[in-house]
């Protein structure tokens, strides 16, 4: 009776271990499709990405953008100041790396937060292009020099809702290749 009880504890734990390590597999190979250096801890954000990714080359070539810098992005759901729909939030520099962590309000379609994450990704890739920028300070005074003046032109106003040239130069998410009709909500 007692081997019995035995065999079952062990094939219960083998099985749970299992299934924790194909768990874990799923969540390595997502990642890895992202690129090293963009991650998120969220598994709608995680997926949203993923899906970006195998959609798209501009998203792609993003990825791999960010891949050839020293900067890690990470992407978490989360609400932006004044009910943007994405934003960057801040940059922080450890062991060598800087850290960008970017918001996206996960309230709208798959293909508009695709779209805001491809957007995101694009201010990344233009702190990232600055050195110098390594903390919220400097983000501030990088945004404060590359901005276009919004609304009343003020720096306030620039800061809170900053939008570089290079942002601006990008398709909008309706009309961007990116994001076709074939990327329907699912």
């Amino acid at each position: 009776m007692k081997t019995t009880q035995s065999s079952r504890c062990a094939r219960l734990l083998i099985t749970a271990t299992l299934a924790c390590l194909v768990g874990h597999a799923r969540v390595a190979t997502s990642q890895d499709a992202l690129g090293h250096r963009v991650r998120s801890s969220d598994p709608t954000v995680a997926a949203l990405l993923a899906r970006a990714a195998e959609g798209s080359a501009t998203f792609r070539a993003e990825l791999a953008t960010i891949d050839a810098t020293n900067g890690v992005v990470y992407i978490e759901k989360g609400l932006c100041r004044h009910g943007g729909r994405a934003c960057l939030v801040s940059v922080e520099s450890a062991g060598g790396f800087r850290l960008l962590r970017v918001k996206v309000a996960l309230q709208r379609s798959d293909r508009e937060i695709m779209a805001s994450l491809g957007h995101e990704l694009q201010h990344a890739i233009e702190v990232l292009a600055d050195p110098y920028v390594t903390d919220n300070t400097l983000l501030f005074r990088f945004y404060q020099r590359e901005t276009i003046p919004c609304c009343s032109g003020s720096i306030s106003a620039r800061v809170e809702h900053p939008e570089t040239t290079g942002s601006r130069r990008k398709p909008r998410p309706r009309r961007d290749s990116r994001f076709t009709r074939n990327w329907r909500n699912r």
